[in-house]
């Protein structure tokens, strides 16, 4: 699995204890980390990037799953299309409205709580 963020790292936005956390435990998952890749298009099992400190096309091929964030920008489209596959979809964090990490946690954890 790989991880391509437009940054340094992954969760470069939030607390270094949360954001520390996250990256071991993405280390331990054996998750790859590209960094500094803006995505600019997909195209059958390829992703194509941008790498926005060297300025250089990068294309990620064998692709099957592509998740795009925008950090302060709800999307729901995902939750649109899972509605019809789901009998319960919960919106959290960004999906409903601009959140920080711990909000966006809080959710995570009441919408698991509510299950069942």
């Amino acid at each position: 699995m790989t991880l391509a963020v437009n940054g340094i790292c992954a969760a470069a936005a939030i607390q270094n204890y949360v954001r520390d956390a996250a990256i071991a435990r993405l280390f331990k998952l054996q998750v790859k980390t590209l960094p500094f890749m803006r995505l600019y298009g997909v195209d059958g099992s390829s992703a194509y990037f941008i790498h926005t400190a060297a300025q250089e096309s990068v294309i990620i091929e064998d692709v099957d799953t592509v998740v795009t964030v925008y950090p302060g920008v709800p999307e729901t489209s995902v939750a649109a299309a899972a509605k019809p596959l789901c009998a319960d979809v919960q919106l959290i964090g960004d999906a409903m409205s601009p959140r920080t990490a711990e909000e966006a946690v809080y959710e995570g954890l009441v919408a698991a709580l509510n299950l069942g």
